[in-house]
């Protein structure tokens, strides 16, 4: 029989369940100790739950988010920790672990600089030595690459230089940059395989199959075993509705032994895209034993196991994902999907099949949405309650900057930055730190984060380089600014920052208070057309002001408003000075 768990502990009495952050915490250290990374991450996950602001507790998880070669993510974490305030060199030892994230993203400047401040704020510090060796370490590395900067670059290493520039562009999809870049590399170095075969990839995202293949081809030649080469034509021929040419070029890449982990994922890919899926399996496993916690091979891994029949481990490949990052919608989703089939559920990966790259479906996309529509249509008081107290609003935004349309982003950074707490300035400040997200947006934010008073420097990647902005909004803008006006100085300033001098932006926020200060109130109602509008005029009258040059018709274009809509702006905003 059942003992009654209300009996033993008593009438009238609660078992005392909710658990304090640091019972978490500590949780997450014993299985940090077991090299547990996973659970080690869900415990300082809902550590943090408990303590939002406990700067140890985030620490713990950028060492963790390192430890996973996931050194992007850990190094937003600790730039937050090392932002500008009073108690903004509490923890040294932040730098250092920046140092370390930067080494693993190649950025050895950054990585440089991080160390150096480590050891500048302690000196005699428990990572001394460490930071040292990795200085030292750094030091070889440039030597061997560049050597004394006495020898030119040969044809071969501007070669190289091109080709990785042009993979560049391919990774942002500027397909037709990419496509110059490569081909001038090639004049170089006709024979360079690794440039080729960009080429071809180039050619294939642009929809040029019989260029791609050919490039592809021409690797061949040279290379019969190259693999990467195998996977293009592959690739291009099953586009082509070639697949019995595909399957056989399939059938030579699974005689290659390779255990290098770029070429396993593009097998991987070849296979699964060709319904092999059994094949497939066999190949992510071996990928995973080198990136056991990389998002995209994880996931991959799990929809092999899901189209096999595995359910249980693809259950537990999701289950991974969200003990590392609670709030990923994406890895819920498909966990849900795993867990129906697990229990005798349709299996809908026969019907519908999992996206190979790391996003819902369209008909999830649309529900999705369509339920953020929903959420904004709520009365303030209720939308403010929300993002207060529910994590779905968050983490559907967070989702939300995971889509290809930059007005979707653009919709969602307002609204975070309307919010304007603790958490809207956290958020946008990981935004900006986000190498996949377009400058634009980040640049917005930027200009967001100065709207709401937070403090500087701010920080983020811009045109593939770290970069800090100082402005500030302190110019006294009415508390009741509406959003549309709000609108206004953020896109002049998101559109200006890096193409303009700074002085150029402190006037168009000198301007833009001037403009508003006096309606005390009585604002005339602005759609999104004028808004932007306005936002191209305050940028030429603030170049105007500080003798920057600049034509009426160059900024139209730039921020996409007729010359009509320009002038009534700058009319509208000459206006009290005219005045005066």
């Amino acid at each position: 029989m059942k003992r009654d768990i209300r009996a033993l502990a008593g009438r009238g009495k609660v078992l005392p369940f909710a658990q304090s952050g640091d019972f978490f915490y500590k949780r997450g250290l014993e299985k940090l100790d077991k090299n547990n990374l996973p659970d080690a991450m869900a415990y300082y996950g809902r550590a943090l739950k408990c303590d939002p602001q406990n700067r140890e507790i985030r620490i713990a998880m950028a060492q963790v988010l390192t430890e996973m070669n996931r050194f992007e993510e850990s190094n937003r974490i600790l730039f937050t920790l090392t932002r500008g305030g009073a108690d903004a060199e509490a923890d040294p030892e932040c730098y250092f672990g920046m140092g370390c994230n930067f080494v693993g993203l190649y950025d050895y400047g950054h990585a440089r600089d991080s160390f150096e401040r480590y050891l500048e704020l302690e000196p005699d510090g428990a990572f001394l030595y460490d930071a040292y060796d990795m200085l030292d370490a750094l030091d070889d590395a440039e030597f061997e690459e560049h050597g004394d900067g006495l020898v030119a670059l040969s044809k071969e290493d501007r070669a190289y230089d091109l080709a990785d520039e042009g993979r560049g562009f391919l990774e942002q999809d500027r397909y037709e940059e990419a496509v110059e870049a490569l081909q001038h590399a090639l004049t170089l170095a006709p024979k360079l395989a690794y440039a080729r075969n960009n080429l071809s990839l180039a050619y294939f995202c642009m929809r040029d199959n019989k260029r791609a293949a050919a490039e592809a081809r021409a690797v061949l030649r040279e290379d019969p075993k190259n693999v990467q080469a195998m996977c293009n034509l592959s690739m291009i021929l099953h586009t082509a509705h070639d697949d019995e040419g595909a399957n056989r070029m399939a059938d030579a890449l699974l005689q290659e032994e390779t255990e290098d982990p770029e070429e396993l994922n593009r097998m991987a890919l070849v296979l699964m895209d060709l319904d092999r899926f059994e094949q497939a399996y066999e190949v992510m496993q071996r990928l995973v034993r080198y990136y056991p916690y990389e998002t995209g091979a994880v996931h991959r891994l799990g929809v092999c196991a899901y189209e096999t029949g595995r359910y249980r481990e693809a259950t537990e490949c999701y289950d991974k994902l969200l003990k590392i990052n609670a709030g990923d919608t994406v890895a819920r989703y498909y966990r849900g999907l795993c867990r129906a089939a697990q229990t005798g559920g349709a299996p809908h990966g026969r019907k519908r099949k999992f996206l190979f790259n790391y996003q819902v479906p369209v008909d999830e996309m649309l529900a999705r949405v369509n339920r953020l529509n929903a959420i904004l249509s709520l009365p303030q008081e209720e939308l403010d309650a929300r993002w207060r107290e529910d994590d779905e609003l968050k983490n559907l935004i967070e989702w939300g900057f995971s889509m290809p349309e930059e007005g979707i982003k653009h919709a969602l950074l307002s609204l975070v930055a309307s919010f304007a707490d603790a958490q809207a300035e956290a958020m946008l400040r990981e935004f900006a730190l986000r190498m996949d997200q377009p400058d634009r947006l980040k640049q917005e934010a930027f200009a967001m984060l100065a709207q709401m008073g937070a403090e500087g420097p701010f920080v983020g990647y811009i045109g593939g380089n770290l970069v800090e902005s100082s402005i500030s909004f302190a110019k006294g803008f009415p508390a009741n600014l509406p959003k549309a006006y709000g609108e206004v100085i953020t896109t002049c300033i998101g559109e200006m920052y890096g193409r303009r001098p700074e002085n150029v932006l402190i006037a168009a926020v000198t301007l833009w208070a001037e403009y508003v200060t006096p309606l005390s109130g009585q604002y005339p109602r602005l759609n999104r057309h004028q808004a932007v509008a306005m936002a191209a005029a305050l940028e030429y009258l603030a170049c105007r002001e500080c003798g920057e040059k600049t034509a009426r018709a160059d900024v139209c274009a730039q921020y996409g408003v007729s010359a009509l809509r320009f002038n009534n702006a700058l009319s509208k905003l000459m206006k009290p000075k005219e005045k005066a």
